[in-house]
């Protein structure tokens, strides 16, 4: 009896451990796969750019969309040694020389380079230290969001500390659970990214604890049957990202969470079904290649990755000595030479019409003035050099006259002139369209404002209906009506973070800290970029001047 009494225990022991080494060989397998997606997004990049090294390609990019890839870097596991860390400092170095170049005015984008910086080993900074005493609280609640990433990490503000930061926070959730940039019913970006900034202090306050748990609860019950999540009513990979993120910084595991498994569906299922061929991510299931969906996609991925390295938040930067990476990791051959992410895609035989129309677009004609600038440069060289032999000129004047040529024609040759009106006068070449949207473009806040270019109704561009392809957005939308009816545009940001800081000679900051120009689409303001957001028939489009972040606006 004692004899089976043993041998059942070491069956118990054996099966036990057996089923350890399964879990363990599964996550392995998890973590494998979430290195391959990452490994991709960074291929894609780098052919994209043209770039052979990834640090260079970070450095290259700072100021200009890297930020968060730098951020991602900075805390990413390396898979040949976990303890090592990525050599950051050109990064560094090039984000300060931006920085020192340019007059950002944007208070959260410049909390992100902030935050960068801290990334990348600059936290003394003196950009760090400047940031983190203007911007808190200067645009919202997301300034307070990115304002605690940077106090949780060493910035210190002569106006605002954790504790009043917190405080403000937990003031602005919303009765539903979450975190919105306005209104009453909160969206899963903003609940995911306040989590995020209130992680680090969840189990040193309670109150902190309850609202983080709510939050959590909210999240859960908006997630879909596939996995995903949606922003302003569009589902997207960015949201699930953000979601995870915010489940891995307060320890949660986003694979194996029941309220995180919908439909047999993980939130890892959910950010997949977005992922294009070349490594990339769009941003809607029927969109194309978002620079902002992929970028958010490798954060999110980055911290499943630390998570299941026994690794803290992804915005945390703990100090460490560690080895520190200069050299790109071994990149792996790729199993299949066809679909290898580094070869020129090959053209579609059967190409719909409306790619042929976008092919047509992409297309720079040389204009005819350039032959005749050409013909004239030459012809002028031919009688200098006519007149050179006349007066017997020595062989060095005949290279003067070639060289001046040869850069009169190079100039010519690589810089297009258009007058104001080719410009507008260029219209919007539409393929199949899906339907129309209407859009106006109003400035009531400002329209007492005695100044020529401020009309005195308030309106610059009344309710006017345009036709969308499948894939047009806000911001396709907006330069079509720019070049339609001469209007001035100006622009920041990168892919899919455009932001309108000037429209009609009105700018952000014009009229107060809180002023500039926000977009609503059927009454709601969406939380992406205006080249973010995709259109669908029936939109209405309305775009606003504001003196207080929008929330003037009724």
């Amino acid at each position: 009896m004692r004899n089976k009494i043993i041998a059942v225990i070491l069956t118990v022991i054996f099966i036990s451990a057996s089923f350890g080494n399964i879990i363990s060989f599964a996550q392995q397998d998890t973590v494998g796969e979430i290195n391959d997606l990452l490994d991709d997004i960074v291929a894609f990049n780098l052919k994209k750019e043209n770039e052979d090294h990834t640090l260079k390609w970070l450095a290259n990019g700072a100021g200009n969309g890297t930020e968060f890839y730098a951020i991602a870097f900075a805390q990413r596991i390396n898979e040949f040694n976990p303890y090592a860390k990525y050599d950051l400092s050109a990064f560094a170095q090039a984000m300060e020389k931006f920085l020192d170049e340019n007059d950002v005015k944007n208070a959260v984008t410049k909390q992100k380079y902030a935050l960068s910086l801290i990334a990348a080993g600059k936290e003394d900074s003196k950009h760090v230290n400047e940031i983190t005493n203007t911007t808190i609280g200067e645009l919202g609640i997301m300034s307070f969001v990115f304002g605690l990433h940077l106090l949780n990490n060493g910035a210190v503000s002569e106006n605002h500390t954790v504790e009043t930061v917190i405080e403000k926070l937990l003031s602005l959730q919303l009765e539903d659970g979450g975190w919105a940039l306005t209104g009453q019913y909160s969206d899963v970006d903003i609940t995911a990214m306040t989590v995020q900034a209130l992680a680090p202090h969840r189990e040193t306050n309670d109150e902190i604890s309850a609202a983080i748990d709510k939050a959590i609860a909210t999240l859960s019950q908006k997630q879909f049957d596939d996995g995903d999540f949606a922003s302003y009513g569009v589902a997207n990979p960015d949201s699930v990202a953000q979601v995870m993120i915010a489940l891995t910084s307060v320890g949660i595991d986003p694979l194996s969470d029941e309220r995180f498994i919908k439909n047999e569906k993980t939130v890892l299922d959910g950010i997949k079904k977005y992922m294009l061929e070349d490594g990339s991510f769009k941003h809607t299931e029927d969109g194309e290649s978002n620079y902002m969906a992929t970028y958010q996609v490798f954060l999110g991925l980055t911290a499943l990755n630390r998570f299941y390295a026994n690794k803290g938040p992804l915005f945390i930067f703990e100090e460490e000595e560690a080895p520190i990476i200069t050299e790109d990791p071994v990149e792996k051959e790729p199993e299949n030479q066809e679909n290898d992410i580094f070869e020129e895609p090959k053209p579609e035989e059967n190409t719909t019409e409306k790619e042929q129309t976008k092919d047509i677009v992409n297309i720079k004609k040389s204009p005819d003035y350039k032959f005749w600038l050409i013909a004239a440069t030459v012809a002028a060289a031919v009688i200098l050099a006519v007149i050179a032999v006349i007066k017997k000129q020595k062989a060095g004047t005949f290279i003067l006259i070639a060289a001046a040529a040869a850069l009169i024609i190079c100039i010519v040759v690589f810089t297009d002139i258009q007058t104001a009106d080719d410009y507008y006068s260029i219209a919007a070449i539409k393929g199949d369209t899906i339907g129309t949207v209407t859009m106006q473009i109003r400035c009531d806040k400002i329209k007492d404002q005695d100044l020529d270019y401020i009309p005195e109704d308030g309106i610059i561009l009344d309710t006017t209906e345009f036709a969308i392809d499948s894939d047009d957005t806000v911001y396709d939308i907006l330069t079509e009506a720019a070049r339609k009816y001469t209007l001035h545009l100006e622009s920041t940001g990168g892919d899919g973070m455009k932001y309108m800081s000037g429209i009609n000679y009105i700018y952000e900051l014009d009229f107060g800290d809180l002023s500039g120009w926000v977009y609503y689409v059927n009454g709601e303001r969406p939380s992406v970029g205006c080249d973010a957001y995709t259109l669908k028939d029936g939109d209405v489009i309305e775009w606003h001047y504001s003196l207080e972040l929008g929330n003037d606006i009724d």
